[in-house]
């Protein structure tokens, strides 16, 4: 019956992305999928990942560099993004709803449905791996994105 086998299919989805706990990409949300089940195609995983992100199962963290990430919580909070991995974390800051409303009221015109903050940084694996001290400022952080950023550009 194909409305169960895309229950099925849903549900292996959505288990998968709740063991990663690593905010995976489609492709390694397939990934991890074909290792035990070879016969779940791309689309199937793309089109399960759409639903459940689209049914509040999932939360669909949309970058705008790359690959949409996904993850297993749903409740209002905030990530961080390394930019020397580009893996995405979880950000401790606190979520802070009104902020939505607060913005609201700046923007005439305007009918703010949500919000999504997406910090930016150098994880700690990283920061031990590469060499980056608690000394670097910001600016030198930021014009070493900045030289990366177009390093991509010119060689995509």
């Amino acid at each position: 019956m194909p409305g169960e086998r895309n229950t099925v299919q849903k549900e292996l989805v959505l288990q998968t992305i709740s063991a990663m706990h690593s905010h995976p990409t489609a492709e390694a949300v397939h990934d991890q999928i074909a290792q035990s089940y070879p016969s779940v195609s791309k689309a199937t995983v793309y089109r399960n990942l759409n639903t459940l992100a689209e049914n509040g199962k999932i939360c669909r963290v949309a970058m705008p560099d790359g690959a949409d990430c996904y993850d297993h919580r749903t409740d209002g909070h905030y990530h961080i993004r390394c930019i020397s991995c580009r893996k995405v974390y979880d950000a401790q800051f606190p979520f802070m709803p009104e902020l939505t409303e607060r913005a609201g009221k700046e923007e005439p015109g305007f009918l703010l449905t949500g919000h999504t903050l997406i910090f930016e940084g150098i994880c700690p694996d990283c920061r031990r791996s590469d060499g980056f001290s608690d000394m670097r400022d910001e600016q030198e952080i930021k014009k070493e994105q900045q030289s990366n950023t177009k390093g991509e550009k010119t060689n995509g």
